[in-house]
């Protein structure tokens, strides 16, 4: 294939693509707001139920220094040195914050914990390109527009009206879930109520938009091409997919 054909094929990819571009670019405020306030909500340390695997970082407030760091065990305890093992699973930080202070004979205002690493599973993201599946530790109850933001998808612009989280529920011996999110309903109408908190083992599904499906279909040198251009004006599109993870599936039967 001549150089002048195939100069012709990359305008006939760019053009239409330019076209998003520009409509992105206007739309950006409105679909990828990574600067504006999300729904406002409690902080996720308070609303973190501890279990097993977690590191927990405990000390006093005004005191000289940590007072002790130790992994939740088997039995759901921590390890308070000569104080004893004092059982934390399944508690909040506020409400752990309380046992800690009977057991050290301290108000809980005055008890300093927090998580030092979370060991409690990964977050499973499919997409945006069809294929492509990665594994996101897991940071706590986050919401799912902090987490898309923790993982940079607000940037690519992909396809955000049309995310979905599937929830196992294996541990629960429940039917697995699914619920359907749109990030700009939850920054234009404040909706806390799709703003929804993870849990471990969500798998996060990030749709593939046409963009995406184009760059799969082209060489690399007009793929090139084509990714730098878009640069230019601000627009990143998917990556091709790579290989895919293996990951057990589970058959949602809900919607909700």
């Amino acid at each position: 294939m001549s150089v002048g054909i195939r100069a012709w094929m990359v305008a006939l990819a760019v053009l239409p693509w330019l076209g998003g571009c520009a409509s992105d670019s206007a739309s950006r405020n409105k679909s990828c707001l990574p600067c504006q306030a999300a729904t406002v909500m409690p902080p996720v340390s308070n609303l973190y139920v501890i279990g097993f695997g977690d590191v927990l970082t405990v000390g006093v407030i005004d005191g000289q220094e940590t007072l002790r760091e130790s992994m939740i065990d088997e039995e759901g305890r921590f390890d308070l040195g000569e104080l004893g093992r004092v059982r934390l699973e399944g508690q909040t930080i506020l409400q752990a914050s309380h046992t800690l202070g009977q057991v050290m004979k301290l108000p809980p205002e005055r008890i300093s914990l927090h998580v030092s690493e979370h060991g409690r599973g990964m977050i499973i993201v499919l997409g945006p390109a069809e294929g492509v599946q990665r594994l996101v530790p897991y940071r706590g109850p986050e919401s799912i527009l902090d987490f898309l933001r923790r993982i940079d998808s607000m940037r690519l612009c992909v396809a955000l009206r049309t995310i979905h989280v599937v929830r196992p529920n294996v541990a629960l011996g429940k039917a697995p879930e699914i619920f359907a999110v749109s990030v700009p309903k939850i920054l234009e109408d404040d909706d806390s109520e799709q703003n929804l908190r993870l849990e471990p083992f969500d798998r996060v599904v990030i749709g593939t938009t046409w963009r995406a499906e184009l760059l799969e279909l082209m060489p690399p040198w007009a793929r090139s091409l084509l990714l730098q251009t878009c640069k230019r004006c601000g627009i990143e599109p998917a990556q091709p997919p790579a290989a895919p993870l293996s990951v057990p599936t589970a058959v949602p039967t809900g919607v909700r």
